[in-house]
């Protein structure tokens, strides 16, 4: 709610207060491996799920992995148009955009819920036409951890930006969050 992202076809970084924004840049999808080692010098630690990230959560830039769903959901409302992406952390939020904003797209219930649009499945917002409308993407996991992490530099990672997140990323230390599932770490 109101944390600050801002989003290219292919990394996340912090700026605004007005969602995931597409910004100018050759989309660089399907490059699975990163292009260079860490930096010398940099510290990298990696916290098994979202919950254990500290509150208030240390200095550092932090890059969210939620592969499976939100990371790459996200990847795939911009580039099929989204001009924004806003995540969603609960239900009344997502159900409050769609009203304002009209397309929602999300985990359970969404099947039941006139509110939402679509799944949060990459594959089925893939098949939508977004027609250059804002998006809301509500999600249990991945909006929390972003949420957590509102006053900190964010990257959002899956294997469709991983080469371009690898050599977007600059600092001495950086924290990967494996959301995870229910508290449970991720495979």
């Amino acid at each position: 709610p109101g944390s600050p992202w801002m989003m290219s076809r292919f990394m996340l970084a912090t700026s605004g207060r007005q969602g995931l924004n597409a910004s100018k840049g050759a989309a660089r999808t399907h490059q699975t491996f990163p292009s260079r080692p860490p930096l010398p010098g940099m510290d990298v630690d990696v916290l098994p799920t979202r919950e254990a990230v500290p509150d208030p959560p240390p200095a550092a830039t932090y890059v969210v992995v939620d592969a499976y769903r939100f990371s790459t959901s996200v990847l795939t409302l911009l580039a099929g148009g989204a001009p924004r992406v806003r995540p969603a952390t609960t239900l009344a939020e997502a159900r409050a955009d769609a009203d304002r904003e009209g397309w929602v797209a999300g985990g359970e219930p969404h099947d039941e819920d006139p509110a939402f649009a679509v799944s949060n499945s990459p594959t089925r917002i893939a098949e939508t036409d977004l027609d250059g409308r804002a998006a809301t993407l509500y999600s249990i996991n991945g909006a929390q951890a972003v949420d957590a992490l509102a006053d900190r530099e964010v990257y959002l990672g899956t294997t469709l930006n991983a080469r371009a997140l690898a050599d977007a990323v600059d600092a001495e230390r950086v924290v990967v969050v494996a959301v995870g599932s229910d508290a449970e770490s991720s495979p």
